[in-house]
């Protein structure tokens, strides 16, 4: 030591410049040193107040043998700086502490990163978290899920498994080319894209069909196919549920629909004057089975052949109802309207027809000359004979030729009774017509024809009786 064993004032007049103030040499003090109020003594600077700046026109270096350098406030550890074996550890020294990484944003103070000692070590970052391009993101011990970019496009891989996406919200898939693609170990199979605003759902591999699947009670099943092999027919695996006015739309343009609107259903043809026609396979041969003609409105049961139908239904020019099965082929002159056949189809055998002729105002039964109608005492109950006196009422009646309204000029007459004056005397006789679809008011009145009969049979038998007393009283007349 170059100022051992000197006086003091020998040491100040060697060591210290008189003109600077400034010392030179080594300057070695056992009691330690005090400047101001910072003191150095042994293995401690004590500063007793304030704030110590260390100011270097080069690098501060702390090399601190022991490998650690130890944080303390008022002498109590919060952290440390320690050499370990992976490179440089950083530690929060109190239970459950964090370590902060804090800068200024703008003049304002931010947390750019905090390490959650109290979650195991989580980062909780302030902003974004930047990597260079080919950087990754490695998650999992094994680097199971992965983030990357090369500078033009992002890859999330999960190369060990399964990759799930677990949110409490929403998941948006923003793609700004407007495909979504989907690939099984790099091969497209297909994607999901964007046409004019329009979603598209696309399978990219040849004649490879569109399945939606779920769970049903535990089984899965194929709720709809759409099979690209068929021009993408939609194969459904059960029902088919629409709410009220909810259609079926078949055609181009909708021309067929099929809907319920909560009252009524609907088979609606929007084509004009076209046909809704029913058919089915007849021995391997497709046969019409039922046709409704919307251009007369009718409805025919059976095969569609010129002239000839088995049934046929409609409403005519008037309005009025038409049940008519058409017996021969646009030739003849008669139409059937309405015949009941034997099992054979003969109408010759077992039969009744109402049948118009030669376009004839008139309805003739016609059949085998026999006809029935059930009368049999098992099917009655309360019978009782009837009252007398029916002669005189029905020479009440009057009888009366006419014609119908709707007759031509110089028509055949027709024989009959009106209604009206029937029902002065036979209430019960008479009846208005029964058609919902007629107004009240414009009811006719029908008579029970089928009762007039028996009628006229107690008639009969009542005058049968007078003509036996007459006779008998001329006989004994004669006899006097």
């Amino acid at each position: 030591m170059p100022y051992v064993g000197q006086k003091p004032a020998d040491i100040i007049a060697t060591a210290v410049d008189t003109t600077t103030g400034k010392f030179s040499g080594v300057v070695d003090a056992d009691a330690g040193i005090t400047v101001d109020n910072i003191t150095i003594d042994g293995t401690e600077i004590d500063l007793s107040s304030g704030d110590l700046t260390i100011d270097v026109a080069g690098n501060i270096n702390i090399d601190a043998d022991g490998g650690s350098i130890t944080l303390k406030d008022g002498g109590t550890q919060f952290g440390l700086l320690a050499k370990v074996s992976e490179g440089l550890g950083i530690y929060a020294s109190v239970a459950d502490k964090d370590i902060f990484f804090k800068g200024t944003d703008g003049g304002s103070a931010i947390t750019a990163l905090q390490l959650d000692m109290s979650d195991a070590g989580s980062a909780i970052f302030n902003h974004n978290v930047k990597l260079p391009d080919n950087g990754i993101v490695a998650l999992g011990a094994g680097s199971d899920l992965s983030l990357s970019s090369n500078g033009t496009n992002g890859t999330i891989a999960a190369p060990n498994g399964t990759l799930a996406i677990d949110v409490a919200g929403d998941i948006t898939l923003d793609a700004g080319g407007g495909d979504i693609i989907l690939k099984d170990d790099g091969t497209e199979f297909g994607n999901i894209a964007n046409s004019s605003s329009d979603l598209q759902i696309v399978s990219i591999v040849s004649n490879k069909d569109i399945i939606f699947r779920g769970n049903d009670g535990g089984s899965f099943l194929n709720a709809l196919t759409l099979d690209m092999s068929d021009a993408g027919s939609a194969i459904f695996n059960h029902d088919i549920s629409l709410p009220d006015n909810g259609k079926i739309l078949l055609g181009g343009s909708a021309d067929f629909q099929i809907y319920h609107d909560s009252s009524n259903a609907y088979l609606r043809n929007e084509l004009q004057d076209s046909d809704i026609i029913i058919q089915g396979n007849d021995g391997g041969t497709q046969s019409e089975i039922a046709r409704f003609d919307v251009s007369t409105r009718g409805f025919a049961i059976g095969a569609n052949e010129t002239g000839l139908h088995t049934c046929v239904i409609k409403g005519d020019t008037g309005g009025n109802a038409v049940l008519k099965t058409q017996n021969s082929a646009g030739s003849g002159n008669t139409t059937t309207y309405l015949s009941f056949m034997d099992g054979s189809g003969s109408a010759s055998a077992n039969s009744a027809h109402f049948q118009g002729y030669n376009g004839a105002n008139n309805f003739y039964l016609l059949g085998n000359g026999t006809h029935t109608f059930t009368s049999d005492e098992i099917a009655k109950k309360n019978i009782e004979t009837t009252r007398d006196g029916y002669l005189e009422d029905l020479a009440k009646l009057r009888v009366v030729k006419y014609n119908w309204k709707e007759d031509e000029d110089g028509a055949d007459k027709e024989l009959g009774l009106i209604a009206q004056e029937v029902e002065k005397v036979f209430p019960k006789l008479v009846m208005l017509d029964i058609d919902p679809q007629i107004e009240d008011a414009d009811k006719k009145k029908m008579i029970k024809t089928t009762v007039l009969p028996f009628m006229l049979l107690k008639a009969l038998q009542e005058a049968n009786t007078k003509i036996e007393a007459l006779t008998a009283r001329i006989t004994a007349l004669e006899s006097a």
